[in-house]
């Protein structure tokens, strides 16, 4: 008996996007529904009863967060997991629509080994659960028989190209897929391979990715001028197989080097500024993440909310269950509260039982929208093997709007003394004075 494939819905405008993630996506193990726009009447989504939303709203009559609010009002529709894919990542909108806690983004161009983890992550599966086979690359060539050709020593080399035959095809396709290496000719109907080799090199991102120039032209001026555009190697036409593989070979190997240094530079950098029980930021990383939000609040103007969060009588686990049991519970408020919070907030463990929280662009209203979220959950959730309650208090503060900025911590520190005093297991708003 054959099992039902879980379905993704694929929103994009983009005919490559579609037809890239769509082979990502089959790769997961989904079913795909693909479609060009959203419609004004979701009844289309209902009825599909889509187990993931892969969502693109750019140049769509309806924004990510009208799609996400109606989207979420049918009462009868399942919590679906929702990827924002968008080429303006960084834009408020789809910030502001990370408040939907499993709404995740990736920008575009899509880096599919991070592409396939965000899904794997969303849908409750393991990260190396599902993972691409095949990395992407891009080939340009405007002579089908040698894309071709092209193509089918990359797919030995375990790569998989998509062919495109001018310049307006790459930057199609650029603008999508984050390629594991670009194949380069230098003469284009709409342009020149050089053209292509600076415009790559000119995004920050992309200044380090392979560009295999193959060009019929061997003279040294022209392969001198390649490799000063930022081109890694030169390959001569008509193309040999195994100089081929030699020289893609090693440009793919030295890739491959660079990004496992950068991989360990990351885990070192994560190391540093994680705390070991909780995997929450610990108090280096706060006091950075700090000075760099009120930089961004003096910039903007937009305020900046604070969270001082104490588990209450927690020393009372220790003692009466052992530390094992206060590790647990450590550990489970600390998944609590990522998960009550916005993708870019930056929560803490500040020490010991105190947490904190910061939450870039929240109002004194949102600020205690959040806390009264993370109290109730609290509240009513069991801890630990020994199903233990445990409730919290909070201090809030907000800069600029209650809070002086070098008194943003102290004001929250002493909300949360009178959220203690006052009884506990409640949130206490910093005043000004």
């Amino acid at each position: 008996m054959m099992t039902k494939r879980q379905i993704a819905l694929l929103v994009d405008p983009d005919p490559v996007a579609i037809k890239f993630m769509t082979a990502a996506l089959d790769t997961l193990g989904f079913e795909v529904h693909a479609r060009p726009d959203l419609l004004d009447d979701l009844n289309w989504s209902l009825d599909e009863k889509p187990d993931i939303l892969i969502l693109d709203t750019t140049g769509s009559n309806i924004s990510h967060i009208e799609f996400i609010v109606k989207f979420d009002s049918f009462p009868s529709h399942p919590s679906v997991p929702i990827v924002i894919t968008s080429a303006h990542d960084r834009d408020a909108e789809v910030k502001r629509s990370f408040d939907a806690a499993v709404v995740k983004s990736t920008p575009k161009p899509i880096e599919l080994p991070e592409f396939m983890r965000r899904v794997n992550k969303l849908m409750g599966w393991s990260a190396g659960r599902r993972v691409p086979k095949r990395a992407p690359a891009i080939i340009v060539e405007d002579v089908n028989t040698t894309a071709m050709i092209i193509q089918k020593l990359l797919d030995v080399l375990g790569v998989e190209a998509y062919i495109c035959n001018s310049k307006e095809e790459f930057d199609k396709h650029i603008r999508v897929i984050y390629p594991e290496i670009i194949s380069l000719d230098l003469y284009l109907p709409d342009g020149n391979g050089l053209e292509i080799c600076n415009q790559v090199r000119a995004k920050r991102k992309m200044d380090e990715l392979p560009i295999i120039v193959v060009s019929g032209n061997t003279e040294m001026d022209t392969v001198v001028e390649c490799l000063r555009a930022g081109a890694n190697d030169h390959i001569s036409k008509p193309i040999v197989k195994e100089e081929f593989f030699a020289r893609v070979s090693n440009v793919l190997k030295i890739r491959k080097l660079q990004k496992d240094l950068h991989d360990q530079q990351k885990q070192m950098e994560k190391l540093a500024f994680t705390d070991p029980l909780t995997t929450l930021f610990n108090r280096t990383y706060m006091d950075m993440a700090m000075q760099r939000e009120l930089e961004r609040t003096r910039r903007s103007g937009a305020p900046l909310g604070l969270l001082l969060i104490d588990l209450d009588f927690f020393k009372q686990v220790n003692d009466t269950h052992g530390h094992e049991i206060g590790d647990e519970v450590l550990r489970e408020f600390g998944l609590l509260l990522k998960n009550k919070i916005r993708s870019y907030d930056v929560p803490c463990r500040y020490g010991g039982e105190e947490f904190c929280v910061l939450l870039p662009g929240s109002t004194a209203a949102n600020v205690v929208t959040v806390a009264e979220r993370i109290r109730k959950a609290c509240e009513t959730k069991t801890f630990s093997s020994k199903e233990l309650k445990q409730t919290i208090s909070i201090g809030t503060s907000v800069f600029p709007e209650l809070s002086r900025e070098h008194l943003l911590i102290s004001d929250a520190d002493k909300a949360l003394y009178s959220a203690k005093q006052s009884g506990r297991n409640r949130t206490i708003v910093s005043l000004p004075k």
